[in-house]
């Protein structure tokens, strides 16, 4: 209108980078028509969040993040492990988009884990998000663990004392021999009726 402006494109005389409203002003700016500044156009540098708000209250775009697990209250895990996350889709603020994501700890070794999450109810902030561990090679095998009948730890469990051997299975079942002998004293205890094969030589029942 003559009168006000906006300055779509700058160029710095020394530099010769570009700024103004026609250009990303950081890499998660995802404003249609602007052009892409470096990382826009990758993966890019991950942003870090801080305060324990709940990552669906963020309004997070897709894009890359780190954060402490106990930063952020639906985080996946209490404990204080640093975490990288992919928002495969961003908060419902958008629309009736609802939050998925993917959330690695970042710790080495047999303490990797790796969690996938939706947003649950209708896709407002408020709706909760749920987690899902994966398990893979370092996690399979473990010690198993349950809530309300819910597995909560791995997917199996072996172990062997003076009474024989049992292995656990996360849905429940437990297995206990004591070499090609009768088991006397089971060697992990069971919950409920135990089915007793080949002379005592296979125990067969639940551990919860």
């Amino acid at each position: 209108d003559g009168a006000t402006w906006t300055e779509a494109l700058t160029v710095d005389r020394v530099s010769g980078h570009l700024t103004g409203a026609a250009v990303q002003e950081d890499a998660l700016d995802d404003t249609p028509g602007t052009l892409l500044t470096v990382g826009g156009f990758g993966l890019g540098k991950s942003e870090f969040l801080t305060g324990t708000n709940a990552l669906v209250s963020r309004d997070l775009k897709t894009g890359f993040y780190s954060y402490a697990a106990n930063g952020a209250t639906d985080a996946p895990e209490s404990a204080a492990w640093g975490h990288n996350m992919l928002v495969l889709r961003g908060h419902p603020a958008l629309g009736s988009e609802r939050m998925a994501a993917l959330s690695v700890r970042t710790t080495g070794g047999s303490a990797i884990r790796l969690w996938v999450g939706a947003q649950g109810g209708a896709g407002s902030a408020s709706d909760p998000l749920f987690w899902t561990e994966i398990f893979h090679r370092h996690n399979l095998v473990g010690t198993v663990a349950e809530s309300s009948g819910t597995p909560t730890g791995a997917v199996m469990e072996s172990g062997t004392n003076a009474n024989g051997s049992y292995i656990r299975w996360a849905d429940g079942t437990q297995f206990c021999t004591n070499a090609n002998a009768a088991v006397v004293t089971p060697p992990a205890a069971f919950v409920g009726a135990v089915t007793k094969i080949d002379g005592d030589k296979l125990w067969i029942g639940r551990w919860f």
